[in-house]
């Protein structure tokens, strides 16, 4: 299948990582730890300048989480995945605090074991997010696969608790700034 470009936009960010709407608003990520939400202009075929109409910074118990990446709107709340990191975020649209954190441990593991007959070594981060009615889906950059999701509370509270998820899912440091 062939894509024709259609129109452009400029935003004014120096980078464009993440990008989603909530039906009013786009909501675009530019590596670091704000949501930047623009007007939707009437005709977007018609390129120029979004307007800006705020940012919100992204936090977990007042530590801003850096390198949001890839988002999606889900029952109201903006997910973003955290670049190098196998999780999601779920945040709050108008406070940017993280409501909850979606570990996905272990499936860049079972990808890869899955990629039979492709190259391994270009299997990248855990990066993409689709969401279509009730249907969840994730995967990464290279990934051979789309994995149809479920999200449930852990069994095992002990092994999931917040302390261990943040040290899974909040980088250390931003490595693009």
């Amino acid at each position: 299948e062939k894509f024709n470009r259609v129109g452009s936009f400029q935003t004014g960010l120096k980078d464009g990582w993440g990008l989603t709407t909530d039906g009013s608003s786009m909501i675009i990520t530019d590596s670091g730890s704000q949501l930047f939400f623009f007007d939707l202009p009437p005709d977007s075929n018609e390129g120029g300048e979004w307007t800006m109409q705020r940012t919100v910074q992204v936090h977990d118990e007042g530590t801003p989480v850096e390198m949001l990446n890839e988002l999606e709107v889900v029952s109201g709340e903006v997910w973003a995945n955290v670049f190098g990191m196998d999780c999601i975020a779920r945040i709050s649209p108008t406070s940017g605090r993280v409501i909850g954190w979606i570990p996905f441990d272990g499936l860049r593991e079972r990808a890869m074991k899955e990629a039979v007959g492709r190259p391994k070594n270009r299997m990248d981060v855990f990066n993409g997010i689709a969401v279509k009615g009730r249907q969840i889906h994730v995967t990464g950059k290279y990934w051979p696969r789309l994995f149809e999701v479920s999200i449930a509370a852990a069994p095992d509270v002990a092994a999931f608790s917040l302390d261990v998820v943040r040290e899974r899912c909040l980088p250390k440091r931003n490595i693009f700034r």
